[in-house]
């Protein structure tokens, strides 16, 4: 029998976490669980993860951590989860209806893969949405890696699930705050298989006071989430090759944030830097148009 644990780390979100709880709770079926991991949080959100555990002692497992960072406290959360299946869901976010009976069908009717990923729904203030579908996936993993390096799909927490075997070989970098799931995506798809499921899971919320948002940050973690994913004798070797790539694209990003922001002598800078790298990051076209568009503005 497949369980699936729905792993939400929350710091901070006690306006958001019931929307996100309301979400879940409806679609679990025997032997599903929740865990809820507080990281530090200084608002209510603790008092609301534990009024929501004691009204469901058999669905909702809680747990507290100082505040040690979203990787961390998806890895504490992973330890006391009791599923087969790992499905991460940020705080903020939400299942779109059936997702979790539609993962089940899956397991059934198709039996087990590593991973599992499926379409999404991108909510932008404002309520704006944008539906994304599920990826078209290769049948080698090192391919769906290439790929998703190169943005050609993404893997928002939500939109993912994951058999046990899968956190027990990685589990995620701690020691990074910003790009922690980039770096841990991109080494599991180098590694196990992926199917794709049609259906939407999530409604991702997208808004400004994220932390990915915070450019100094995303810089300082760039050079250390390259590290984390390619270092390591674990690494296939063709995955491994995709190395230097991998650390241009991060900088590309890196320059383009910076530009749009105003910090036009950095972004030329992380440009630079990213094509002396890797030479062919020049066939970048929107890179390139937004680093010689800066010398006017």
């Amino acid at each position: 029998m497949y369980r699936i644990s729905v792993i939400i780390p929350v710091y901070n979100y006690a306006e958001r976490l019931p929307r996100t709880l309301q979400s879940v709770l409806p679609q679990l079926a025997p032997g599903d669980e929740i865990v809820l991991v507080d990281d530090g949080s200084t608002d209510e959100s603790l008092a609301l993860i534990q009024e929501y555990a004691a009204a469901h002692p058999d669905r909702i497992v809680a747990a507290h951590q100082a505040n040690a960072g979203p990787g961390a406290a998806r890895n504490h959360g992973f330890r006391l989860a009791s599923g087969t299946h790992i499905l991460f869901l940020d705080a903020d976010d939400q299942l779109c209806d059936q997702a979790l009976p539609a993962l089940h069908r899956s397991l059934r009717d198709q039996g087990d893969c590593p991973i599992v990923i499926g379409g999404y729904i991108s909510v932008h203030e404002g309520g704006r949405e944008r539906r994304r579908p599920a990826p078209q996936l290769a049948a080698r993993p090192v391919d769906n890696m290439r790929a998703y390096i190169r943005k050609q799909f993404g893997t928002p927490h939500g939109a993912v699930l994951l058999a046990r075997r899968v956190l027990d070989y990685c589990l995620y970098p701690e020691h990074l705050r910003v790009n922690e799931d980039l770096c841990f995506f991109t080494r599991i798809l180098a590694r196990f298989p992926a199917r794709r499921l049609d259906e939407a899971l999530a409604a991702i919320h997208h808004h400004g006071g994220s932390l990915r948002h915070d450019l100094d940050a995303q810089r300082n973690a760039t050079p250390h989430s390259e590290a984390w994913v390619f270092e390591g004798a674990d690494m296939p070797r063709e995955a491994a090759g995709l190395r230097r790539e991998f650390g241009a694209r991060r900088l590309l990003s890196l320059s383009r944030a910076c530009l749009l922001s105003g910090r036009h002598a950095e972004g030329r800078t992380l440009y630079a830097q990213a094509v002396k790298r890797w030479p062919r990051a020049l066939l970048q076209g929107s890179y390139l148009r937004k680093y010689l568009r800066s010398f006017t503005q």
